[in-house]
């Protein structure tokens, strides 16, 4: 469920790990080797890389301590620090900020300071010192970074005001993420994080992941209007057939089947879909007609299959069928078995062949070859006592009419028409 608070709780972490590691990304820079302290310089920051590289942090914090004291430089400072507060040494780590700070500004070093002292749980102190690079830098990261403490603080209200003054800077969508996911979650102001989504979806376009972020809101809020008009704008910019999934569902979830079939015409969308819902709706017709047509695009033979079927249920729905009927469907049904092991197909060809007088035993050769494939299907067995009774095989008829009545007892009206006539069977 969106609801769930353990993503919220992730994002605080997360960005204390951002935090910790802002100076890391790129170890060189703000260190320009045409400037030299010493002659030895060059090498002590690719020995410093090597041996981070290699994990062996301890090793490349003493070097960078080593660059510090040399030449000075805040920015081998910085990955000292940096480098404390990986290895867990945070106690130090504040010390050695504090000790820097009293003689120099330097809001990296600063943070790294405040991450620190959030790592050990000093959200208070915290706080006092991501105030005072407020008074002079209320840069997008900073006030992310204080709305952190705040969240830390369970001070929700405070979190969320920040987090907004972070998203007026530059309307960040991640920044737009955190927001919506601490007032969606936590506080009473849940129209306004829906808002916040819809406002930077109209001016900014249908971002996937604010987008996506939308649709499990109105999901979850049972705005099932927004919720298609939502699904659409995704599919219409990003043409990922699982929205238009997803729009049929919810159509057909709210009974709107027509509604979904205008919807795939009109958006020319596989043709799998549309026949998924004809199938469902017993609209044999153009079942027949869309399985047709994927069988001549695809040469898929369970469209071919599927073809025959539809077109006998469509028949058996007009009470239509002749022989001639009978001849395309079974000619249909074989020439899809040649290609095709599939025992749906397999005991419908066979029920055919054996319920309209055909051709008793090469029905149930193919009832046979179903109940290979499932052994437990009732109605595949049903099928083969028929075929027992129309060969007057009744003992075996009988039998296997009572493994059949005994699995689904006598709900299907065609199974109680088969009990009643394979009992008197002599």
């Amino acid at each position: 469920m969106y609801s769930s608070r353990i993503g919220v709780l992730n994002i605080f972490i997360i960005s204390l790990v951002l935090i910790y590691f802002t100076g890391c990304a790129n170890r060189t820079v703000g260190v320009d080797s045409s400037k030299k302290s010493f002659d030895g310089e060059d090498r002590m920051i690719l020995e410093a890389l090597d041996t981070l590289e290699s994990k062996d942090y301890n090793s490349s914090r003493i070097i960078f301590e080593e660059l510090y004291d040399k030449t000075k430089k805040p920015e081998y400072k910085k990955e000292s620090i940096a480098l404390l507060i990986k290895l867990g040494d945070v106690d130090s780590a504040i010390e050695q900020s504090k000790e820097y700070l009293q003689n120099h500004e330097n809001i990296q070093i600063g943070r790294l300071m405040i991450g620190a002292m959030i790592q050990k749980g000093d959200f208070e102190n915290a706080l006092k010192e991501m105030h005072k690079i407020l008074k002079t830098n209320r840069s997008e990261e900073n006030l992310e970074l204080i709305a952190s403490i705040y969240f830390g603080l369970e001070d929700y209200g405070m979190s969320i005001k920040y987090l907004e003054s972070a998203y007026g800077v530059n309307n960040s969508k991640r920044i737009l993420d955190r927001l919506v996911n601490t007032i969606y979650l936590f506080s009473d102001r849940k129209n306004d994080a829906i808002s916040y989504l819809e406002s930077h979806i109209r001016i900014y376009g249908c971002d996937r992941m604010l987008c996506e972020k939308l649709t499990r809101i109105y999901n979850e809020e049972k705005r099932y209007d927004q919720l298609l008009e939502t699904y659409k704008k995704l599919y219409r910019v990003h043409k990922d057939e699982i929205y238009a999934k997803n729009i049929v569902e919810i159509y057909l979830s709210l009974y709107k089947i027509d509604d979904a079939i205008e919807f795939l015409k009109n958006e020319s969308i596989n043709d799998r879909m549309l026949l998924d819902i004809y199938r469902v709706t017993e609209d044999f017709e153009n079942s027949k007609k869309i399985a047709k047509q994927l069988y001549k695009e695809t040469n898929d033979k369970n469209y071919l299959a599927q073809e025959a079927i539809y077109e006998y249920e469509l028949a058996s729905a007009k009470g239509a069928i002749d022989d001639t009927i009978l001849s395309l469907v079974v000619n249909k049904l074989e020439r899809a078995l040649e290609g095709i092991e599939n025992d749906v197909y397999q005991n419908f060809l066979g029920y055919i062949l054996i319920d309209h007088d055909i051709d008793y035993k090469k029905g149930l050769k193919f009832v046979r070859e179903a109940l290979k494939i499932n052994p437990q299907s009732a109605y595949y067995l049903d099928s083969l006592a028929w075929g027992y009774y129309k060969l007057r095989m009744c003992q075996k008829a009988k039998e296997t009419m009572q493994l059949v009545v005994d699995k689904i007892g006598f709900e299907e009206e065609e199974v109680r028409e088969h009990w009643e006539l394979i009992k008197e069977c002599k």
